[in-house]
């Protein structure tokens, strides 16, 4: 039952070394163990061989491409409630954070195609009616430049922009950063920024909350890849309405409606970590912990907002 390597007899939580304890036994192994370090209890077959807690419906523990995206819809439902989903990724379950971030990637790509053709068929209308009376006019003006408009339009929107000037010259530009324009969806992104930003800091760098959660850097990792995806997913949702405001405009009660989504989407990233420090990383005790990264990330998301007026 000897280990081939010592860096496989860590602890899962904390990576504190096993190896003298594994190096101790003689004459019989025991099926269960304590750190000494950081008090969580485990199996010695899973620090053995982490990939016997393989999750079938995980898609970071996929063994493959197809698999991994097959495995896509049941990984999101369980995100919707982080609690669910902590309960069953645990500091027990093997980090595979390549995996993990082809995952986020394949996942943020198709996010924005998606989003892409919903703002394309929206540009389409408001070029071919809006402004230009139809869209033959509009590319009789501008021809395969007009063309190029629309497609980079619809790719960037949000974050950059073709448009002609006076002389039907192109011209290209940055969102300047702005909460007046739905059209500049990467400003709107910010709070969400400084929550996951704070809640790293809180983990990773303050050296008292560090003690605390005697947590290797890879479970930190994991929580942050898989924040970044829901920050991408949120750009995505504010891609879309810019499709809808150029398709149809936006409605007041749709307007109110995403407002309180947004905030939702706040909630929702406080109630993602908190989970992770109390169910997902078994955290003892973890209310400090959670009202401290709490306070410090909503923080985060304020200044997070100001500070661009501010400097401005």
């Amino acid at each position: 039952m000897h280990p081939k390597s010592p860096d496989s007899v860590i602890c899962p939580k904390c990576g504190y070394d096993q190896s003298g304890i594994v190096d101790s036994w003689t004459d019989r192994c025991p099926l269960r163990g304590r750190c000494t370090e950081c008090g969580l209890e485990f199996d010695w077959a899973d620090v053995m061989d982490p990939k016997r807690a393989h999750l079938h419906w995980y898609s970071e523990h996929a063994s493959g491409l197809k698999q991994m995206l097959a495995r896509t819809p049941s990984t999101i439902i369980r995100l919707f409630y982080p609690p669910v989903f902590w309960s069953r990724v645990t500091v027990m379950m093997e980090v595979r954070l390549r995996w993990l971030m082809l995952w986020v990637l394949v996942i943020a790509l198709g996010a924005h195609l998606v989003a892409s053709v919903f703002v394309g068929l929206g540009l389409w209308t408001e070029y071919g009616v809006w402004k230009y009376g139809s869209l033959t006019l509009y590319l009789n003006t501008f021809g395969f430049l007009g063309v190029v408009r629309l497609v980079f339009n619809a790719l960037f929107a949000g974050i950059a922009y073709m448009e002609f000037n006076s002389r039907g010259d192109p011209y290209f530009g940055f969102a300047r950063g702005s909460y007046s324009s739905i059209n500049e969806s990467w400003f709107f992104l910010l709070p969400y920024i400084g929550i996951v930003g704070l809640w790293l800091i809180v983990l990773m760098v303050i050296p008292t909350t560090r003690r605390l959660a005697k947590l290797r850097g890879v479970h930190i990792a994991r929580a942050a890849i898989i924040s970044l995806l829901g920050v991408w997913v949120i750009f995505e949702g504010f891609r879309v309405f810019i499709a809808i405001d150029a398709w149809i405009g936006i409605p007041v009660w749709l307007g109110t409606a995403f407002g309180w989504l947004t905030l939702l989407l706040g909630v929702w990233f406080l109630l993602f970590w908190g989970s992770a420090i109390r169910t997902g990383w078994k955290i003892r005790p973890s209310w400090l912990l959670i009202l401290l990264g709490t306070i410090a990330s909503i923080l985060g998301g304020i200044v997070a907002i100001a500070l661009p007026t501010m400097l401005g």
